[in-house]
C-alpha cells in the first residue's frame, strides 16, 4: 500500500515538475521577446508548447507567439506551421492573419498573403490602415504596380498624406511609365517636405526619363523618315528645341538631390545625359569622368 502511495506521489510530482518547466520556459520566453530577442524567444514559445503538449494542455498563446516571432526573424516556415495552427484553433489576435500573411509572403505565396490581409481587415477593421500599407508593399515588391497604386490610394483615403505610401505610390507610378502622375505625387510631398532630397531626387529623375523618352521617341521618328526635307528637319528640330525645357526642370531637382547624395549613380547618368541632350558639353564630361 505504501509503496503504491509513494508510486502516485511520484507521478504527480513528475507531472508538476513538466508542469513548472513549461511555464518556466514560457516565462522565459515573453522576457526574451520583451528584450528584443525573437530568436529566442521563438525557441522558448516552441520548447513550451512541447512541455504543454506532453502534460496533454495545449496553450495557444504560446503557439501564436511561436509563429509570431519566428515570422519575426524570417523563419517564415516554422512561422507559418505555428500560426496556422493558431488560426485553426480560432485563436484571437489583431496580429494573426498580419503576420501569417507576412509569412505567407516570406515564402513567396502571394495569394495565400493577400487573402489573409483580407481576412484579417475583415475581423478586425480598426487594424485596416497597417493592413492595407503591409498589402500595397507586398504588391510593390512583388512587381505588380497596379494593384499596389489601387492598395495606396485605398490606404491614402484612410490615411491621407502619408509621406511613405505618397513615395511608393509615385515610385509605383514611375514603374508604370505613367510619369505626369508620379510627378504629381512627388511634388505634391515636397511641398509639405520641401527638404527632402530623396524624392527631389526621384522627381528629378522621374522628369528626365518622361523627358528622355519623349527626346528617343522623336528621333526614331525621324529617323524612320525617308529622304527628309528641309521643312521635316525644321520640324524634327523644333521639337527637340521644345524638349529642352523638360531636361532644364530635370536638372533643377537632380543638382539639389546630388548635394546630399553625390556619388548616386542614378542621379549622375541622368545628370549626364541631360547635360549632354542641352549641349553642354563640359558640364557632360565633367560627371561622365567622375562616375569612372
Amino acid at each position: 500500500m505504501k509503496r503504491y502511495i509513494l508510486s502516485i506521489l511520484l507521478v504527480i510530482a513528475g507531472i508538476q515538475l513538466f508542469a513548472q518547466k513549461a511555464d518556466l520556459a514560457k516565462s522565459d520566453a515573453i522576457m526574451a521577446e520583451g528584450t528584443g530577442d525573437y530568436a529566442k524567444s521563438a525557441e522558448l514559445y516552441k520548447k513550451a508548447v512541447e512541455l504543454y503538449t506532453s502534460e496533454q494542455k495545449t496553450d495557444t498563446f504560446c503557439i501564436f507567439k511561436a509563429g509570431q516571432n519566428y515570422v519575426r526573424v524570417k523563419n517564415y516556415a516554422e512561422g507559418v506551421k505555428f500560426l496556422e495552427q493558431a488560426k485553426e484553433m480560432d485563436y484571437k489576435d489583431k496580429n494573426l492573419c498580419l503576420y501569417l500573411a507576412n509569412g505567407y509572403a516570406g515564402l513567396k505565396k502571394i495569394d495565400e498573403a493577400v487573402n489573409c490581409y483580407k481576412q484579417g481587415m475583415e475581423q478586425y477593421p480598426q487594424e485596416k490602415p497597417a493592413y492595407l500599407k503591409k498589402m500595397a508593399y507586398l504588391y510593390y515588391n512583388t512587381k505588380n504596380y497596379d494593384e499596389a497604386v489601387k492598395t495606396i490610394d485605398e490606404a491614402l483615403a484612410i490615411m491621407p498624406g502619408n509621406k511613405k505610401l505618397l513615395e511608393m505610390k509615385g515610385n509605383a507610378l514611375g514603374k508604370l511609365k505613367k510619369y505626369d502622375q508620379a510627378i504629381e505625387v512627388y511634388k505634391k510631398i515636397l511641398a509639405d517636405d520641401p527638404g527632402n532630397s530623396k524624392v527631389t531626387g526621384k522627381l528629378g529623375v522621374i522628369i528626365f526619363k518622361k523627358t528622355d523618352a519623349a527626346y528617343k521617341n522623336e528621333v526614331k521618328r525621324y529617323e524612320k523618315l525617308k529622304n527628309p526635307d528641309r521643312v521635316a528637319y525644321s520640324k524634327y528640330r523644333k521639337n527637340i528645341e521644345n524638349l529642352s525645357a523638360g531636361f532644364k526642370d530635370a536638372l533643377s531637382y537632380l543638382e539639389k538631390a546630388l548635394q546630399a547624395k553625390p556619388n548616386d549613380k542614378l542621379l549622375l547618368n541622368c545628370l549626364m545625359v541631360s547635360y549632354s541632350r542641352l549641349g553642354m558639353k563640359d558640364k557632360a564630361n565633367e560627371i561622365k569622368e567622375k562616375i569612372k
